[in-house]
């Protein structure tokens, strides 16, 4: 890693040196190819780990620099990284006009022979200073999210404990600042994050089975008895996932946003079952900048094919605001934040205006149009993702075909039910019709309804009952000492 990487055409070479030989003597680490690059190394793969492990990306621009073809691969690679991008005027002339479009975003600093060199030096500094330690994690978690990527994402590669808290802490409280976090950083992050999650489930499961087994052994019975039991402990943990669904299924349109944004396969999953699919207006609305991105990738911001995309936007986004397509499902708020969000970028009180003003040509070309996009991209197109259509049936009523997940659940209860009290019959000397009244408790399994949703979590009361008779408080707390030991043993370093 180092603080400073300096792109340059080689007839400015001489004025590059003595840039070099300045930022040096403040203790600036510099990466120039003059020096930097060993004779038998792969040239280009050595440019590109240059630029990913700088902090800063300075730009020479000249007349030469500017139409050069590796000056111009090297800015690419740059932004493609999201490297905080400093451009320094050189020379300049006509050409001028060719600067690379993601330089005119900045402000450009000028080293020309008629400019101050010491002045224009301290604002260099200053610039590469600015939000130092933000722009020095950027680099660090880039070089080894670049470095998992390369070794084929082997998860030995990922961030843990600390390291990684650090790293999800700078990628949510620093969304605003620049250089942004690539893609590449949220995909890394987000791979840490499952892993220990997935450390912390093999923790627990290794908690759950030492208990279980435990809760089993404890009870000192026959092998006459051993298998009611284990009846008793499989039915025990079945009823547990059903409990599980039940409440999965009576909050999951409540909590579906945070399915969408953190855990999208829950909803590629669960969607159809709750008849829920986009909505059409909002798919297509996004559709429609999906298009324009393309097209501003293929002619240019100032095509007229880019307006074409840009009016039918504009019409898109009024029809939006008139007739609201987030109401039918409760999600007005959601579209009053996204207009919200639209005011504030734009500076206007109208949200018709507002959309009108930032989907124009102008408008992005004045403010930049990748930055724009990815305010875009960022704030408004999650919000505009999370509206949905949910279908209605024959009875008015929302589809909810959770039934066909609870169907099987039901059979097991009744089956269960009618076998449990014939046991009981015969083991007691009981009539049948007695030994069900005695398990009158469990008739809450079999509430099966379409639409009673709020019915089901009756089920409850069975369950509590079962756990009391288990004893599953009472054993859980008993092998709670136990339980600890032996998972810190299992997960003690070899050789302890």
């Amino acid at each position: 890693m180092t603080d400073v990487f300096i792109s340059y055409s080689r007839k400015d070479k001489e004025f590059v040196q003595k840039l070099h030989t300045s930022l040096q003597q403040y203790h600036q680490d510099t990466w120039v190819d003059w020096q930097d690059i060993p004779i038998t190394a792969d040239w280009w793969f050595e440019i590109e780990a240059g630029i990913e492990g700088a902090n800063t990306f300075v730009f020479i621009i000249s007349p030469d620099s500017i139409t050069s073809k590796i000056c111009h691969q090297e800015i690419e690679h740059a932004v493609k990284h999201n490297k905080r991008l400093i451009p320094l005027v050189r020379r300049e002339n006509s050409e001028m006009m060719q600067v690379h479009p993601a330089l005119s975003k900045y402000n450009w600093l000028f080293f020309r022979d008629v400019d101050d060199f010491a002045s224009a030096f301290q604002a260099l500094i200053k610039a590469i200073d600015t939000d130092l330690d933000h722009v020095r994690t950027h680099t660090h978690l880039l070089v080894r999210a670049n470095e998992w990527d390369k070794k084929s994402r082997d998860a030995s590669y990922l961030l843990r404990g600390s390291a990684l808290a650090d790293a999800e802490q700078w990628l949510t409280q620093n969304v605003y600042k620049e250089p942004e976090a690539t893609n590449l950083h949220r995909e890394y992050i987000t791979a840490s994050l499952t892993a220990e999650t997935a450390s912390l489930f093999y923790r627990n499961l290794v908690i759950f089975i030492n208990n279980f087994y435990k809760l089993i052994t404890s009870f000192r019975r026959s092998k006459r008895d051993i298998f009611p039991l284990l009846v008793e402990w499989g039915f025990y943990l079945l009823a547990t996932v059903n409990i599980f669904l039940v409440v999965f299924n009576i909050t999951y349109i409540p909590w579906r946003d945070f399915y969408f944004l953190k855990l999208p396969q829950i909803t590629q999953i669960y969607d159809p079952i709750k008849g829920i699919e986009p909505h059409r207006d909002t798919k297509n609305y996004l559709q429609t900048v999906d298009a324009l991105e393309e097209q501003i990738s293929q002619t240019g911001l100032q095509s007229s094919q880019v307006n074409s995309r840009l009016e039918q936007i504009r019409r898109l986004s009024n029809e939006m605001i008139d007739t609201n397509p987030f109401a039918a499902v409760g999600k007005s708020g959601t579209f009053e934040k996204i207009r919200n969000r639209i005011r504030d970028r734009t500076g206007n009180k109208s949200a018709k205006q507002s959309f009108s003003l930032f989907w124009s040509q102008a408008y992005l070309y004045e403010k930049g149009w990748n930055r724009e996009i990815n305010f875009f991209n960022q704030k408004i197109r999650p919000l505009i993702s999370q509206n949905y259509y949910r279908s209605f049936g024959e009875d008015g009523e929302p589809v909810d075909n959770f039934w066909l997940i609870d169907l099987p659940f039901n059979i097991i209860f009744t089956v269960e039910l009618l076998l449990h009290s014939l046991y009981v019959a015969k083991k007691l000397n009981i009539s049948y019709g007695e030994a069900l009244r005695t398990r009158w408790y469990d008739y809450f399994w079999l509430i099966f309804t379409a639409h009673g949703v709020w019915l089901r979590l009756l089920r409850i009361i069975p369950y509590s009952v079962r756990s009391y008779q288990l004893g599953v408080v009472e054993k859980v707390l008993q092998g709670r000492l136990m339980t600890v030991r032996i998972v810190k043993a299992l997960l003690a370093p070899k050789g302890r």
